[in-house]
């Protein structure tokens, strides 16, 4: 906390507690900033990402294997993952929490609800799968609607039918190559390939987290398939 404009790239994140924490604390500003590029975060106990009232970009990136949250998004902020994998099939214990949660909110010293605004929430050409049931939590009590999943693979039992989401795979295995050896990359047949939308493509995703270009027909996800 208290820092800004951070940038993490081609870093690999392993063996934790939490992997990046995130958050302002008591800083009602705008949100503080963090870019995460091309990085590898896998085997926290805990989280892949904790986030409190921040601002996160994040792309070609692998969040894998955690013991709670692979992506924990609290008390509102501002969050953008194109090209994310988020895969979760933590295998030292029972998980009883999705692999995505975002909220709205923080709980006061009167057990009372107060509003943190979440400005954007948005899974972009992102795979969000594990080995749970449902993968996804929405948690809001301030009816926040700037969620947004577009072109995403997802595993969940919620209603994906409302203007939230578009061009959506739901509940199709991604066919990770060996998610036990942490080997996210597709396998041929993957649902994914050739499913991402393209406009998303920008300066930082023109290339996967491997450095394969992905300006043809692009697949969801941090990689590309050869």
């Amino acid at each position: 906390e208290g820092s800004d404009q951070n940038e993490i790239t081609y870093a690999e994140i392993r063996n934790g507690f939490i992997g990046l924490q995130t958050e302002c604390l008591l800083d009602t500003a705008p949100p503080k900033k963090v870019k995460i590029l091309n990085t590898i975060i896998e085997n926290m106990s805990g989280f892949g990402i904790l986030s409190r009232y921040y601002q996160i970009e994040a792309r070609n990136s692998v969040i894998a294997r955690s013991g709670q949250y692979g992506v924990a998004l609290s008390q509102g902020g501002n969050y953008e993952f194109r090209f994310c994998t988020i895969a979760n099939y933590w295998n030292n214990g029972q998980r009883n929490t999705p692999t995505v949660y975002i909220n709205d909110y923080a709980i006061n010293q009167s057990n009372n609800a107060v509003e943190f605004p979440l400005s954007k929430a948005d899974f972009l050409n992102c795979i969000i799968w594990g080995n749970n049931d449902e993968e996804l939590e929405l948690d809001f009590e301030f009816n926040s609607s700037g969620y947004n999943f577009r072109n995403v693979l997802l595993k969940t039992e919620l209603n994906t039918t409302g203007s939230n989401f578009s061009g959506m795979i739901i509940n199709q295995n991604p066919q990770f190559v060996d998610y036990s050896e942490d080997d996210y990359q597709l396998q041929s047949g993957s649902p994914a390939i050739n499913a991402a939308d393209g406009i998303f493509i920008d300066s930082l995703t023109g290339t996967d987290i491997k450095g394969v270009d992905r300006t043809g027909d692009p697949d969801i996800g941090a990689y590309e398939k050869n």
